[in-house]
């Protein structure tokens, strides 16, 4: 006799806290959990971006280098803080992006949010989702009255044909598992409970387009970007995942694989992982306010085995955290 799809489903029991201003999760005993985002960091090549400034700044005494009238006339330090500012303007242009779609989805579980308008409540997770399906849900009426569907056609696009593909749409959904203490938030979590298969939704923003070829863009002598110019540089992640490129597409693909595998561990299928990059195209002479946008959409690879490989390092690194999580 066949087991019911549903009997296949494995409630963890835990109640998961988020503090998002800090990134830090807990459970309903105060034991941490360390963020997906956090793990993967430490497999990323360290850059030392203050050697990189010093070698720029010789550069800027040499008129014979073709990049002399990138650094000229700048110590190493104003090129670190330059750099610094270029980081804090990208940021906030993805925050400011990120927090539309966030502020669009995020009344769908009525989290509280401290002065600063950053999650600091107890989550959702699956366990409520295998308790009660329309916990946290969003329906397409939710996404049209947000005018996601106006500002971002594409992504609403997606979420219309998920919906019709029969996947219930939720949103800001934490995984964990105590085995690796490790937790995440997915931002749009997509389940068919017909057939218990699960695509994870996300967006990312930034300027450069998605490579997962570790390098960088070249910067024209006014800071922008040249698209045609890329460098590689043969960066590696760190063991044990060394065989991946040192890459954003690669952290990107990371972090979506991670809150795939940990979904997996409740019991479902992976489907898909689907990527939106909200990418301004930087235009000479306009404000940042100015810039037009582009939504590419990609279907990003599950790196299952790296992931497995990853946690497993992690946990045997980190044994205190994962022992107090599971004698409790």
């Amino acid at each position: 006799m066949r087991t019911p799809l549903r009997d296949r489903l494995i409630p963890k029991g835990r109640t998961i806290y988020f503090n998002e201003e800090a990134h830090k999760y807990t459970n309903e005993l105060g034991i941490p959990y360390t963020s997906t985002t956090t793990v993967i960091k430490n497999y990323e090549v360290k850059k030392d971006f203050e050697g990189i400034a010093k070698a720029c700044e010789k550069i800027g005494q040499n008129p014979r280098h073709p990049k002399y009238e990138h650094y000229k006339g700048k110590t190493w330090k104003q090129l670190l803080a330059k750099w610094e500012d270029t980081t804090k303007t990208a940021c906030e242009f993805g925050t400011e992006k990120h927090s539309y779609l966030e502020q669009a989805v995020k009344n769908a579980n009525g989290y509280n949010r401290n002065g600063n308008g950053y999650i600091d409540d107890k989550i959702a997770t699956l366990d409520e989702i295998i308790a009660k399906h329309n916990y946290g849900r969003i329906t397409i009426e939710d996404f049209r009255n947000t005018g996601i569907d106006i500002k971002y056609p594409e992504i609403f696009n997606i979420i219309v044909g998920l919906t019709k593909a029969g996947y219930y749409i939720y949103a800001e959904i934490g995984v964990y598992d105590d085995a690796y203490g490790i937790s995440g938030l997915i931002d749009i979590l997509c389940i068919n409970h017909k057939t218990l298969e699960f695509i994870i939704l996300d967006w990312k923003t930034n300027k450069a387009p998605i490579k997962f070829e570790s390098g960088h863009y070249e910067k024209l002598p006014d800071g922008r970007l040249d698209l045609d110019k890329w460098k590689s540089t043969n960066d590696k992640m760190q063991y044990p995942i060394n065989d991946l490129d040192d890459s954003t597409g690669n952290h990107y693909a990371l972090q979506l694989s991670t809150y795939a595998y940990l979904v997996t561990t409740f019991g479902y299928t992976f489907k898909g992982i689907i990527l939106c990059h909200i990418r301004p195209i930087e235009q000479k002479f306009l404000n940042r306010e100015d810039w037009k946008e582009v939504v590419e959409v990609y279907k990003f690879p599950y790196l299952e085995q790296q992931v497995k490989l990853m946690m497993n390092h992690f946990m045997m690194n980190n044994r205190e955290q994962q022992t107090k999580l599971l004698l409790c």
